[in-house]
């Protein structure tokens, strides 16, 4: 399930945040590379879900209209 994804990804976010914050510079900063990836990969995945949900509905308002057009019963009034 993609939601239980992007839950995981933000659980381990937060790990990472949680642990980093009693290490010394070094190693904050290999944690923050760490969590700076997730959220890249987070957004990315997201976005793209995103994307394809609006696509989706896109078509299918396109669908609907050219079904509405192909009607010959309908007029323009009636499309609007």
């Amino acid at each position: 399930n993609n939601n239980s994804n992007y839950l995981l990804y933000l659980k381990e976010i937060h790990d990472i945040d949680e642990q980093a914050k009693d290490l010394n510079p070094e190693l904050k900063h290999y944690y923050y590379q760490r969590r700076s990836y997730l959220m890249k990969l987070f957004r990315k995945r997201l976005i793209s879900k995103l994307n394809s949900q609006i696509e989706k509905e896109i078509i299918s308002n396109v669908e609907s209209l050219l079904k509405k057009i192909e009607e010959p019963s309908h007029t323009l009034e009636t499309i609007r």
